[in-house]
């Protein structure tokens, strides 16, 4: 017989209870996991539907209190998608220009 075809006995194929202890918790992190990403992402959804009553289109970036990184995108044609994208390309360029950010704040 072979290493890889040697049969252990019946006693050594049960599971420790640790090893339980262990998948319990894990599973258990996995759902509040899932939980607390839902209940994010609901937050998100929640402040984009009232941004959206004063802009068209707009690009939300920020951490949550948990230091969790969001971002969110909303435009509605191609043609606002683009816009966004030249308005932030514009902010970053003069962010790094004057070497603060956000740029518009005076240097130090």
């Amino acid at each position: 017989m072979s290493k890889k075809q040697k049969q252990q006995p019946d006693g050594d194929s049960e599971i420790p209870a640790g090893m339980l202890n262990i998948e319990k918790q894990i599973g258990e992190y996995v759902k509040r996991y899932k939980q607390n990403k839902q209940l994010s992402q609901e937050n998100v959804d929640i402040i984009s539907s009232f941004i959206e009553e004063y802009l068209q289109a707009f690009i939300l970036i920020g951490y949550n209190y948990d230091g969790e990184f969001i971002t969110h995108a909303h435009s509605k044609s191609p043609l606002q998608s683009d816009a966004l994208n030249t308005g932030l390309h514009k902010f970053l360029i003069k962010a790094l220009g004057r070497n603060s950010l956000p740029p518009g704040l005076p240097h130090e």
